[in-house]
């Protein structure tokens, strides 16, 4: 079974896949989100987080996991989706090749997909969903 934390990780990584193009990133409508995550032969995992209307441009730099060595090979928009491509070095010294892709599809709807190769082989990694579920709850 795959933990919160991986689940999360693997959403993460989908989220950092997002090209660096902060100045012509769309804003997305602030307030609190519902983001499923879905990973290969993997129930979906849903949780709400309160995002702040320059989420995208707040996360276009490339997370990567302690260890690794990562290096744009190409980044591009094409109208709504946003694309990144990197060759990433593990602490293993491991070579992949590292895919991503956002479509805003409005300021309530986002889609991420993110894919990797290793030795040829192209193993899908996450598809995120993210959906406008309504204002941030008060604080108590």
């Amino acid at each position: 079974m795959v933990s919160w934390r991986n689940r999360y990780a693997a959403a993460l990584f989908a989220c950092c896949a997002l090209p660096g193009f902060a100045a012509e990133l769309p804003k997305i409508k602030a307030g609190q989100w519902e983001i499923m995550t879905v990973l290969p032969g993997g129930q979906p995992f849903v949780h709400r987080e309160c995002l702040k209307e320059d989420f995208l441009s707040a996360n276009t730099a490339a997370k990567q996991a302690p260890g690794d060595r990562c290096v744009d090979k190409d980044v591009r928009q094409k109208g709504a989706t946003y694309t990144r491509e990197m060759r990433c070095t593990n602490a293993n010294g491991q070579t992949e090749l590292r895919r991503g892709q956002w479509t805003v599809k409005s300021d309530i709807y986002l889609e991420s997909k993110s894919e990797r190769v290793v030795n040829g082989k192209t193993e899908p990694v996450a598809e995120v969903f993210i959906v406008r579920a309504g204002d941030c709850p008060s604080p108590r």
